[in-house]
């Protein structure tokens, strides 16, 4: 499994995440940041074309070696710093309370083994009014879509490196203890019902 996770994981991450549908989401997810951005999950770099030109930095949080050997040219191109402060999704960061205006996460929610652990520590390091922008996939709001997706959740965790079809994505930044929260769900078109589910929102501190 150490030559798929490292080697063809990240070639399919880019073949199916990249296409003109989830392009749109990516950037409506970032449309309006500002300043410095922690973004976990940063995977093969596919947000980087979409942040708007007033963030200021970027602090990126990636498990994954074969992920960040394939995100290289887009890190060199990027248009503001990129700093890198470690592999674990879901530890306590090296940064200070209040350390950041935005947090990013899109479709990293579903590999983390202890979203509500991460969730907590966005919030932490989020300064007061900064926001956890989201593009996630997740739990069907259909009965007979959900059994499906447990169903499959343990094909699916080994062939998407961890990835998990059924998380309850509006349950769990709901409960992270935010002051507001603005979520939408909706389906994608032309994409499989059982990963289809989306969750897109703000989570303000």
């Amino acid at each position: 499994m150490g030559l798929y996770r490292e080697r063809i994981l990240p070639l399919l991450v880019d073949w199916t995440l990249d296409d003109g549908i989830v392009r749109e989401q990516r950037r409506l997810a970032l449309s309006g940041l500002r300043g410095t951005v922690l973004e976990v999950g940063l995977g093969t770099a596919l947000n980087l074309p979409y942040y708007p030109t007033a963030v200021t930095r970027l602090i990126a949080v990636e498990p994954s070696r074969g992920m960040l050997r394939r995100a290289g040219a887009r890190v060199a191109a990027a248009p503001f710093p990129v700093e890198f402060i470690g592999f674990d999704g879901e530890g306590r960061y090296p940064l200070a309370e209040g350390a950041v205006d935005a947090v990013v996460t899109t479709l990293t929610l579903c590999t983390i083994p202890e979203p509500e652990r991460a969730i907590a520590e966005f919030r932490r390091v989020l300064k007061p009014g900064g926001e956890y922008r989201f593009l996630e996939h997740g739990a069907s709001s259909s009965p007979g879509v959900l059994r499906w997706q447990n169903r499959l959740n343990p094909l699916q965790n080994v062939l998407g490196g961890g990835c998990n079809l059924n998380r309850p994505i509006d349950r769990l930044v709901g409960g992270g203890g935010f002051a507001r929260l603005r979520l939408e769900q909706f389906t994608l078109p032309k994409v499989p019902r059982i990963v289809g589910t989306a969750y897109r929102g703000v989570a303000v501190k």
